[in-house]
């Protein structure tokens, strides 16, 4: 099994450096006019970007009497665009995450990519997200510090939007989104609601790393969001702490001498949004909004990598809740939402409890959330074993019934049998995967060696490895 992933991760390089493909044809990136064209098979069976040549003939293990894992597998049979080959059989592998649920393979959409850094797993991503937008998905990546993904949204016609000092840009987390035909504004209203305490929560909790709120707080923020609700304070962030400012006479014979200081201590911490090097950002109504045709919505972050922590950590709980907002609408769409960096958006608890939220409402909201994460080991980063923070990670990881590995360290293999629970032979190879090549656990379906593959035009715009190989 290794010395086939090796060479099928030879022969993908070589047919993408020797590929002659017309660039006006094959290679051209997905147009929204041929949503279904983007990598299917064409006559002589070259498939579109990369122009490699494999076989149409499909067989299965029994007819050719081997029981051997990653050889004939049955997720071959995923309805969905051509990602890249398969390393045992060289057959095109199909893929689409809702075509994994529709036949069967999936309980649900949600997908999970693990891999050490240089191992292949970004450019994998990449690669779907590609195919699916041909295939006639929306992509929404939900940050992108590295501005990895920037290029590919400016050549397929998407959206870009910056965040961070100097951007000229304001993200408002208490937007409230376009209400579903099918939801009458009562339910909207409590919906709405839930989610801006969520916000304000993960909010509050990123500005006070180690402190959760107690009674009291909650208490303030569930009365200032319905004076959101009611019309009487506007949905922002510099309008609550306004409120803070001044609560009504109510919320102090409410809260009584104990609880008399949480307003202040709100306001205090909320006030940081409004003053200081953060303001600007977050704290006012929204001045861009999301494009809900574009085929891909980049949220570039790039601008405060270097950035303290807190504030890469308020950026991602206010984009995630903006995004969340979109995906609430109801609008027809299917979205594939990408967290690059899925170890460090998942550190805030309140984040990870609305990611939870995202993946059980994946139905509803026609979403398929992507996480990127280094390796399994990156785990330990949240809490103490046994946690409840930890133990909703792991909760999130296994709601993700589709689970792409590439090359794993020592360190994450205890932790793959616990989460990922692979056969030994499966997991022989894990430690030693050639680059380019990662193992596809789909739901129970025998797991797949697949390589992806793109032309020489999406290979330029995808590949990040340029600066590793010097």
């Amino acid at each position: 099994m290794r010395k086939a992933a090796r060479r099928a991760a030879k022969e993908a390089r070589t047919q993408l450096a020797h590929a002659d493909v017309p660039t006006s044809d094959a290679d051209a990136l997905p147009r929204l006019s041929r949503r279904r064209a983007w990598g299917r098979l064409t006559r002589g069976g070259m498939w579109g970007p990369a122009g490699v040549g494999v076989p149409k003939h499909v067989t299965s293990a029994a007819r050719i009497g081997v029981l051997t894992p990653f050889v004939a597998p049955t997720a071959t049979s995923i309805p969905g665009p051509v990602i890249g080959i398969e390393a045992t059989s060289g057959q095109p592998f199909t893929f689409d995450p809702w075509g994994a649920v529709q036949s069967k393979h999936a309980a649900s959409p949600g997908v999970v990519a693990f891999g050490l850094q240089g191992t292949g797993k970004s450019f994998c991503v990449k690669t779907a997200m590609l195919r699916e937008i041909g295939w006639g998905r929306q992509v929404i990546v939900s940050s992108d510090p590295k501005g990895e993904w920037v290029p590919l949204a400016g050549a397929l016609g998407g959206q870009v939007v910056a965040v961070g000092p100097g951007s000229g840009n304001v993200i408002n987390p208490l937007d409230e989104g376009i209400r579903p035909p099918d939801v009458g504004p009562a339910t909207w209203r409590g919906l709405v609601g839930s989610r801006r305490s969520l916000a304000l929560e993960s909010i509050c909790t990123t500005l006070r790393p180690g402190r959760v709120l107690d009674e009291f707080e909650r208490t303030v923020l569930d009365r200032a969001v319905e004076a959101v609700s009611s019309g009487a304070v506007v949905a922002t962030v510099a309008a609550v702490v306004d409120w803070l400012a001044q609560p009504p006479s109510t919320l102090s014979d409410e809260l009584g001498d104990a609880g008399a200081g949480a307003p202040t201590s709100l306001r205090l911490v909320l006030g940081r949004l409004v003053r200081g090097p953060l303001a600007g950002m977050f704290d006012g109504e929204s001045t861009v909004a999301l494009d809900p045709v574009a085929p891909i919505t980049v949220i570039d972050t790039s601008a405060i990598v270097g950035a303290a922590p807190e504030l890469r950590a308020i950026a991602q709980a206010a984009t995630s809740a903006w995004i969340d907002a979109t995906l609430r609408s109801g609008d027809g769409r299917w979205r594939c939402v990408v967290s690059e960096e899925g170890w460090d958006e998942l550190r805030n608890r309140a984040q990870a409890r609305a990611m939870d939220e995202r993946l059980r409402m994946t139905s509803q909201w026609r979403c398929s959330n992507w996480l990127i994460f280094h390796e399994l080991a990156d785990i330990t980063q949240f809490g103490e074993a046994g946690s409840a923070h930890r133990n909703q990670v792991k909760g999130i990881i296994t709601k993700s019934a589709i689970k792409i590995l590439y090359k794993q360290s020592a360190a994450s293999m205890a932790l793959l049998d616990e989460i990922v629970r692979p056969t030994q032979a499966e997991a022989d190879p894990l430690m030693s995967l050639p680059q380019g090549v990662g193992v596809w656990h789909i739901g129970e379906s025998t797991p797949v060696l697949v390589a992806p593959v793109a032309g020489p035009t999406a290979y330029a715009l995808i590949n990040t490895s340029a600066g590793r190989e010097g």
